[in-house]
Order: C-alpha cells, then structure tokens, then sequence
C-alpha cells in the first residue's frame, strides 16, 4: 500500500511537472514567435501592400515585396512569412507558388488568432498538423495610418518544432526515469521501514488475542528497534500477570476441590441415613450445588491450563450426530426443531476431538437454553470455505441481544446467568484460536442469533 501511494504520487507529480516544463518552452517559443512576427510586421506600410491586386505577379513592386520577404526569411531563420488581407486571401509571401488573391487555408484554422491579430494584438497558433506536416505560426497586425488593413504570418522553423518534439520526449524519459528510481528507493524504504512496522503491527494482534509465546524479534538500535524492545517487554509482562493468575485460579480451585471432595462424601453419608422426606431433599439440593461447584471448578481449571492439541482428521457430521443425541432430551421438551444443513463434500477438519466437542457442546448448551419455552429451533449450516470450513450455528430467541452484552460476550467472568461463571465463551474462543480458526458472534436479529466457527480443512496424507 505504502509503495501503491508512492507510485501514483509520484506519477502525478511527474506529470505535472512535464506539463510545467514542456508548457513553459511553448510559452517561450511563443514568445519569441510573438516577438519576430511583431518586429517584422512593423516593417511593413500598409498603403503601399492594398494597390496590389490579382495579376499583378510580373510588377515590379511584387517582385521587390518577394525579395525583401525571402531576406528577412533568412535572416530570422523562419519556415515561411506571409502577408495575406483579412478575408484570409494572400497578398505576398516567400512560397512563389502561391498568388495574389489566392486563399490561405491555414488561416482557416486560426480564425481566433486572426480575429486579435485585426484587432491589434499578436498572437500564436496552437500546433496544427497539414498534410502531415506541423505548424506552429504567429499573426501580427500591419497597419495603414491607425487602420489594420493586413497580417503578417511567420512560420516557425522545423527544426524549432524538432527541438521541442525532442525536448518532451527527453522530459518524459526523465520522468519515467526518476518514477523507476522512486520506487526502488521508495520499495528499499518499506523494507527497512514499514515490513519491521507490519511484523510489529502482526505481533501486537497476536498479542490482542493472548498468543504471548512467541517473543518479538529485536534487531539493531534505531527507533524501531526501541519500539519492538518496548512490545517485547509488554508481552513479558503480560505473560508473566497471565501465569501468575492462571497459578492462582489453578490453586484456589485445589484447595475449594479438597474440602468439596469432603462435603460430597459425607452428604452421601447421610444420605443413608433414616432420613424424612424434606430432609432428603435438603441432601439432594446439597448435592446438586457440590455437582455445580465441581463444573465451576473444571472450568477454572481448563481455562488457567496452557492447551495442548492432539490433532486429528475428524468428520463433523458423525460429531454433529453424537451432539444431537446428547441433546435429544432438552429439544424434546421444549418442542424445538433441530435443523442441519451441510454442504455436499464438506466436514472433515484437522483438530483436536475432545477440544472441539467440548466447543461445540458449550455452544449448544448456550443454544438450547436461550430457546422459546414452547417453541423455537437450533440450525447448524456446515459449509466450505477454501481450504477450510465455517460451521454456524444458529437459535431463535424470544429478543434481540444488547449491543453492550455482545461486545463482551467473549470476555472471561462476564455472564448474564445467576450461577454462571462467564468463562464457558471465552475457553471455547481460545480453543478454536489455538486450532488455527476463529470463533465469532455473525448475526443478531431481533428473532435469531448465530455463532460462526472458521476451521482449518483436513490434513492431506
């Protein structure tokens, strides 16, 4: 992108100063045109020019006229000097070919420099192309007393015309030139430059999704070098606050199993006991919390321990399948649909099983339980993408979610449920992060929310 902007930078520049510069000698050859039309036309007297008139070839005051016409020619080194009326018709000029009274074609295409030049003012002609041939030409008004009762037209010398021809192309080589040189400076540049900024930029986003085991490259001591060191520090000390509460969510959640261990065994110990009906249900619901605070417990645990794949070819379907009994119970009562969809030559993955059912079992736990009480339906759509695939999973729910729940739906300990723990997303997230995929919120209706896993595709023998 850096060089993309350069290129057309500098192309533009480069054009503008071609048009500037090639511009500018037009503007001085036209001057100087200006200057010898001008200077030549004062020469000339008017009243003696009108008395000549068609025929009049073999008098002596033509041929004069001719003479003096071819001399000034040479003199100021001009392609050819014309004096012609103003309805374009010539009196005298250094070409023998043409007559008196005989039209100027030419004047034809430069009826707005004749139009100033009858009123006064010299001026040049635009470069016009006849009979592939090139003209550039300036008209200057020769007066008779305060009247103009002709013009002058010179022609400017071809070799002028070479010149400037000449002058543009070698202008454009050195634009291109100069372009070509800019953009190898300017590629070395993003070498040095902007390639360490963008392997920076990809660190830090590695970093945003807590991938903190891969250390910053540091190399050499200029500003660059500085910043990498200044990421490299903040992702030791973001690894090290990341161990040390992993360490302490791994070590309260041994020292609450101990004595949990120790409630359950002796819940279960009074649960033999000659024990009423009410008292029953009292162990019961002790029991059922000690189950709850268990699955809290495995959750701490999981998520403050480092993940370690054991990858595989896996079919999603027979996954699929199996997560769809496991729920069969709870889809049941609450009269739901249970809809999958998969695209024809899709469902092989290469991932860890275990990682990825607890994933999925984790999403679609969320599903069912967000349901309609009486109603409603969890759809999965298995489709490929690349190389690898996008499995969404998708509920009806009975509102749309808050904006501010799903900006931080996949933060740890954030939850909306009374006995929920906030860390059932974010784990899933790691997992499939940690499997090379992503995991993201897709789609949030007023009717409908959905969940998209992008996962690498099957490994090749």
């Amino acid at each position: 992108m850096f060089i993309l902007n350069v290129v057309v930078w500098l192309t533009v520049l480069g054009l503008v100063f071609y048009w500037i510069a090639a511009r500018s000698l037009e503007k001085q050859v036209e001057d100087s045109l200006n200057a010898t039309a001008a200077v030549l036309a004062s020469q000339w007297d008017g009243t003696l020019l009108l008395p000549l008139k068609s025929g009049m070839e073999d008098a002596a005051l033509y041929s004069y006229f001719v003479e003096r016409l071819q001399r000034l020619r040479q003199q100021t080194r001009l392609e050819g000097i014309y004096i012609a009326r103003p309805d374009r018709t010539n009196i005298v000029s250094t070409d023998k070919s043409i007559r008196i009274g005989q039209s100027l074609p030419r004047l034809d295409l430069m009826r707005e420099e004749l139009q100033q030049a009858l009123e006064g003012k010299t001026s040049a002609s635009r470069l016009i192309r006849v009979n592939r041939k090139d003209y550039k030409s300036s008209l200057a008004p020769i007066y008779a007393q305060d009247r103009v009762v002709a013009v002058l037209m010179v022609d400017i010398s071809p070799a002028y015309l070479e010149y400037l021809k000449t002058f543009r192309t070698s202008l454009m080589l050195f634009a291109i030139t100069a372009l070509i040189c800019c953009v190898w400076t300017a590629r070395l540049f993003s070498k040095t430059i902007t390639t360490p900024i963008a392997r920076m930029a990809e660190r830090v986003e590695e970093i945003g999704k807590a991938k903190y085991e891969q250390p910053m490259a540091i190399s050499g001591s200029d500003e660059l070098s500085h910043l990498a060191a200044a990421i490299e520090t903040m992702r030791q000390n973001i690894l090290h606050r990341d161990l040390q509460m992993k360490m302490m969510l791994s070590g309260i959640a041994h020292e609450i199993r101990n004595p949990l261990g120790g409630i359950e065994l002796f819940a279960g110990i009074l649960e033999k006991e000659q024990l009423d009906r009410i008292q029953l249900e009292y162990i019961q619901k002790i029991q059922d919390e000690i189950q709850n605070l268990k699955k809290l417990l495995n959750e701490f645990l999981e998520f403050a321990r480092p993940r370690t794949l054991e990858r595989e070819n896996v079919s999603l379907p027979l996954l699929l399948s199996e997560i769809e009994t496991l729920f069969g119970e709870d889809i049941r009562e609450k009269r739901a649909r249970w809809n999958i969809e998969i695209q024809p030559g899709t469902g092989v993955v290469f991932a860890d099983r275990l990682k990825l059912k607890q994933v999925l079992m984790n999403l679609y736990r969320n599903a069912v339980q967000s349901l309609p009480p009486s109603s409603g339906e969890v759809e999965t759509r298995l489709r490929k993408n690349g190389a690898g695939i996008i499995l969404e999973i998708s509920n009806t729910q009975p509102h749309r979610m808050e904006s501010l729940l799903t900006k931080k739906i996949f933060e740890p300990f954030f939850t909306t449920r009374e006995k929920g723990m906030g860390l059932g997303l974010p784990l899933a997230k790691g997992i499939i992060e940690a499997h090379g995929g992503e995991l993201r919120l897709t789609e949030n209706e007023d009717s409908r929310i959905t969940f998209a896993i992008k996962l690498p595709g099957e490994k090749q023998a």
